[in-house]
């Protein structure tokens, strides 16, 4: 027995893995195979270094400290792409903003090229939106294909306010750019923050939930993890 990255495992155990480590590799490292190599160290070494590492490198959000009166905003976390957006309930409606490539999401070119050529230099941005009839009470995962947790966390109401206020104003300003996704529901204009690689979805949404006064932590390019420090609401 010997003691990898904090757990014993036998040689035979090392090389097994070293051979998965081969066969997802297939002798061309990119950055999808060192994506697929993090993922890989932290399903298999659950009580790891390597898993401590990897979870505390992701990025992780610290909801606001409430000074004043406060509202509800939530914070939805998808499968696809470690993609989150936000949400706000508004009248007896649930409101989901999210932000991204004007190619890859509203217009869904998601072909590799489309993908790649798209992150390298700025491209059209992309505000999505999604409005469906909802009441606190009630389940939300069922309305947002892929959405595998939404969490909420109080706000100060003021900043709550301002911003749904401006991206409503965004959205209303562009809507002759406007597209409907019907795979997902939302309806998609144009957004003036451009996309890049260094300036993904998940950068974007740093800038909103700092604008309501929450902290984020930690690498946001590769699959953040902004919900894990909330509770799951089904």
């Amino acid at each position: 027995m010997a003691l990898l990255f904090g757990v014993n495992v036998s040689v035979i155990d090392v090389l097994s893995r070293l051979i998965s480590f081969y066969d997802f590799l297939n002798c061309r490292p990119n950055l999808t195979n060192f994506c697929q190599l993090l993922v890989y160290t932290e399903n298999n070494y659950p009580n790891s270094l390597g898993k401590c590492v990897i979870q505390n490198w992701r990025g992780h959000f610290l909801p606001p400290i409430c000074k004043d009166v406060s509202k509800t905003v939530y914070l939805l976390q998808y499968s696809t792409w470690g993609h989150h957006s936000l949400g706000f309930y508004d009248g007896q409606h649930f409101v989901e903003f999210t932000y991204g490539d004007w190619a890859l999401f509203a217009l869904d070119k998601r072909d590799t090229w489309t993908a790649i050529s798209h992150m390298l230099w700025p491209t059209q941005g992309a505000l999505g939106r999604k409005v469906v009839a909802w009441q606190p009470h009630e389940s939300l995962l069922s309305h947002f294909t892929n959405c595998i947790d939404i969490v909420p966390f109080e706000a100060e109401a003021t900043r709550v306010d301002t911003l749904y206020a401006e991206l409503e104003h965004i959205f209303t300003q562009n809507q002759a750019s406007q597209v409907y996704h019907p795979e997902d529901g939302l309806y998609f204009v144009h957004y003036p923050a451009p996309y890049a690689l260094w300036h993904n979805c998940n950068h974007e949404l740093v800038k909103w939930l700092t604008r309501l006064g929450g902290n984020v932590k930690g690498c946001i390019f590769y699959q953040p993890n902004f919900t894990r420090t909330l509770i799951a609401r089904d």
